[in-house]
């Protein structure tokens, strides 16, 4: 049977149990703490007067204990939240009073850094500006010609046409001239074209800006392109003394990657060669002298169509051709008759060698497999006419772009 409390525990566990409320109920930790220690000198008395009373003392002891660990664990509860914001406010001090250094650390050693660094140790990229140091009296072709702008032999809409400008190309002004002209000088010879589709002034320099293309120029023999940046690479093909290609890749370390001929890229060593920006310039039928009527009658047909629609097999001009198609309808406009397909068209007419060709001449070439594949038609100024592919449609190569296979003169003259 259970043996009923003392009037005196009663007494002392509910004085206990008040003074547990009390603490709890007050703020100021000093006096949390000098309560507590009375307490728990009061639990200790206790313990030692119920101890001889048994199992059942030590029951209303352990009840008693089970009871005030509530205290104990506030203490530790406030002590371990102290110590918590004590290590909060010490990160934040810590990240703060080093984050200019972390910040300058981390800023000088990431590869997007490194890279400008390095950027900055290479030489100088040249900038646009530079195209106006090539052009004394720099004039223009404007974007609202048809496709070109007509180079004649005399100020005149009647006089015959002897080459074209595209636009953005650069003319050389020598004067103005009466009714709208201009005498302009090509390729060393004397021309004129029409004087309201050429810019100059303050809007040609807006316009030369805007399409002057990136290329180095060869001025000597013996230039040649590399597989590689290096004074030991493999030679890959030499370049044309007078000759200007587009820069791949701005110079590094005195090398410049270009797209070469053969439409080949590779190295030159930058000292041997102009490096800047340059405009497009005009194309002219009668570079290397006169040429027949015929010849600069079917070349001007053939520019009409200049941005027209390549397509496999086709033989309507204005519709779609593919590039021997687009020859053979043309040259059948002057009672010229030459096979279909280009690696035959290689056949006919006579041979003609490089230094020889003039413009109306056909170029043939391999673009797949192993034979005569392609043909285009050379309309001077060192550019063909040709239909590339569907992507390109008819448009303007240079003559070289790949090796030229054979050359054949059609025309009899």
């Amino acid at each position: 049977m259970e043996e009923r409390k003392t009037d005196g525990q009663e007494q002392e566990l509910d004085q206990t149990s008040q003074e547990k409320y009390d603490l709890e109920e007050r703020d100021e930790i000093p006096e949390q703490e000098k309560e507590m220690d009375e307490i728990l000198d009061r639990e200790s008395m206790l313990a030692e007067k119920v101890e001889s009373n048994g199992e059942e003392n030590t029951k209303e002891k352990n009840d008693q204990v089970i009871q005030t660990k509530p205290i104990a664990w506030k203490k530790i509860r406030i002590v371990a939240g102290a110590a918590l914001v004590a290590v909060v406010c010490g990160i934040v001090w810590f990240n703060w009073h080093y984050a200019g250094e972390d910040l300058l650390y981390k800023t000088s050693n990431t590869p997007e850094s490194i890279t400008t660094m390095e950027t900055e140790t290479q030489e100088p990229t040249l900038a646009k500006e530079d195209v106006f140091t090539h052009y004394e009296n720099l004039a223009i072709v404007d974007d609202k010609v048809d496709k070109y702008l007509n180079i004649r032999k005399k100020p005149s809409d009647s006089a015959q046409i002897i080459g074209k400008y595209l636009p953005y190309s650069y003319v050389n002004i020598i004067k103005e001239v009466e009714d709208g002209w201009y005498e302009v000088e090509i390729e060393g010879q004397t021309a004129y074209v029409a004087k309201s589709h050429v810019q100059t002034g303050e809007k040609a320099k807006q316009l030369a800006l805007e399409h002057c293309l990136h290329k180095v120029k060869v001025s000597k023999d013996g230039v040649k392109g590399y597989d590689a940046n290096r004074n030991n690479a493999k030679e890959l093909v030499e370049l044309v003394n007078g000759d200007s290609y587009a820069v791949v890749k701005d110079r590094e370390n005195g090398w410049i990657l270009i797209r070469a001929r053969h439409n080949t890229e590779c190295y030159v060593k930058a000292e041997d060669v102009t490096d800047g920006y340059y405009l497009n310039e005009g194309i002219l039928f009668t570079g290397d002298g006169e040429i027949s009527q015929t010849r600069l009658d079917f070349l001007n047909n053939a520019w009409q169509y200049l941005g027209g629609k390549y397509v496999w097999g086709g033989e309507e001009l204005g519709v779609g051709v593919d590039c021997s198609g687009y020859i053979w309808k043309l040259l059948q406009q002057y009672d010229i008759y030459i096979h279909r397909v280009s690696i035959e068209q290689s056949q006919d007419g006579v041979e003609v060698k490089e230094d020889d060709m003039r413009p109306g001449d056909l170029i043939f070439y391999i673009n797949r497999g192993d034979q005569i594949s392609h043909v285009a038609i050379y309309t001077g100024s060192k550019t063909i006419l040709h239909a590339a592919s569907e992507e390109k449609g008819i448009c303007l190569d240079a003559w070289d772009y790949l090796k030229p296979e054979a050359i054949r003169n059609v025309f009899g003259d």
